[in-house]
């Protein structure tokens, strides 16, 4: 009696343990089905929600480029000035010119002077003010040996005029250097970090060439 008594008691949590699993299971495809259907609620409102921004911002796109167009009509219309023009203008004036105000190095510098030069001969003013010849000290060029470096900060163009195809620009030209470039055609230092205003006038054609190149120093 007492050996069948403790069979019986094993089979009772035998029993219990089954239905206990098979409780257990319901329970969790229950809980997986309710949570897989909340996640894929939340991830069909998630998926609208960003449908949604994603409309709202192409449509604030749209309206923006609507009323950018619309300025650009209007401001032709009454100056003739093409803004789509000025602002290729703009860019094509920044590339050209940042090499002139913009350097690291000797090997920089005269990089981008023997490129002023070709263009513009070594007698232009633009060039023997901004961009003179850097001289050598014992082999050494006076760039390098003084640790000299210029920075372009920034460049606000301003149209001044229009003759036909011909826009005519004055752009405020803001520079950081230890060093600088002074009327005599020689480079000269700066104590420590020292920033420069230039006024520099030029034309774009219709082709994209700049020309009639004039600048001011304010350093």
């Amino acid at each position: 009696m007492l050996q069948v008594a403790i069979k019986e008691k094993q089979k009772i949590p035998l029993s219990g343990c089954v239905i206990l699993a098979l409780v257990s299971i319901v329970i969790f495809v229950l809980v997986s089905h309710s949570v897989g259907a909340t996640s894929s609620a939340s991830r069909d409102e998630l998926m609208a929600a960003q449908e949604a921004l994603l409309l709202t911002e192409v449509t604030l796109a749209g309206h923006r480029e609507t009323i950018a167009e619309e300025r650009r009509v209007e401001v032709a219309y009454h100056t003739g000035m093409d803004v789509r023009r000025v602002e290729q203008d703009n860019q094509l004036a920044l590339a050209y010119f940042t090499p002139a105000f913009s350097w690291r190095s000797g090997a920089e510098y005269d990089a981008a002077r023997a490129v002023f030069v070709a263009d513009l001969g070594e007698a232009h003013p633009f060039v023997r003010v901004f961009m003179p010849p850097n001289g050598s000290i014992d082999r050494f060029n006076y760039i390098d040996l003084n640790s000299l470096n210029s920075g372009l900060i920034s460049f606000e163009s301003y149209v001044t005029g229009i003759r036909g195809e011909r826009y005519m620009y004055t752009t405020i030209v803001t520079m950081a250097a230890t060093g600088h470039l002074r009327n005599t055609g020689a480079l000269g230092p700066l104590s420590g970090q020292g920033f420069a205003t230039v006024i520099l006038m030029y034309t774009v054609d219709g082709s994209g060439v700049i020309g009639n190149i004039s600048a001011w120093p304010t350093f």
